[in-house]
């Protein structure tokens, strides 16, 4: 009788084809939230007639985009194939999901499309993949102890500005035209 050997791999060890099934439930649940946001009223008026939110706009909004970035961010590293070890498949994944987000940002909602900024986020990624964790700790350091410093220092600047930014403009292709208006 031949010995059977065991197909269970050691912690931390995961074939090509496994998925992580607590990342994509999360994901999911992300999703649904996003969605919610998107197809619910987040607004409605109260019994007095003043407009407040919701309950799903006080559970969903901000907080299902917040939890869908950083389980973006999660999967680009713990993915069933790393991004790092594919950044050309990283890099047209950003341009399918800003070309999305530039597409719906032509309709006129209520709500923000955050598409963009993703994308943005996902080409900026591929510079810090193949960091190591010394270089990743520094980088992050400086970006704690600089980043408020450099936005007290331009938020003048962007106000100062002919037509000051404002929010709640979802980027579209149409702003293309005006790259320092994104």
């Amino acid at each position: 009788m031949a010995a059977r050997t065991s197909k269970r791999r050691p912690p931390g060890q995961r074939s090509a084809d496994q998925r992580l099934t607590g990342v994509d439930l999360a994901r999911g649940a992300a999703l649904l939230a996003m969605m919610s946001t998107h197809l619910l009223e987040t607004m409605a008026p109260n019994a007095s007639g003043h407009i407040e939110p919701t309950w799903i706009g006080l559970v969903f909004s901000g907080r299902a985009a917040a939890l869908f970035a950083v389980l973006a961010g999660v999967a680009l590293t713990l993915g069933r194939v790393p991004a790092a070890s594919n950044p050309v498949g990283l890099a047209l994944r950003a341009g399918v999901i800003a070309a999305v987000g530039l597409s719906l940002g032509l309709l006129e909602v209520d709500i923000a499309v955050i598409l963009v900024q993703y994308a943005v986020l996902f080409w900026c990624a591929l510079a810090v993949l193949r960091l190591g964790q010394r270089a990743l700790a520094l980088l992050a350091t400086a970006w704690i102890l600089l980043a408020p410093i450099a936005a007290f220092e331009v938020r003048p600047w962007l106000l100062d500005s002919p037509d000051p930014m404002r929010l709640g403009h979802n980027p579209s292709w149409a702003d293309l035209a005006e790259p320092g208006r994104l």
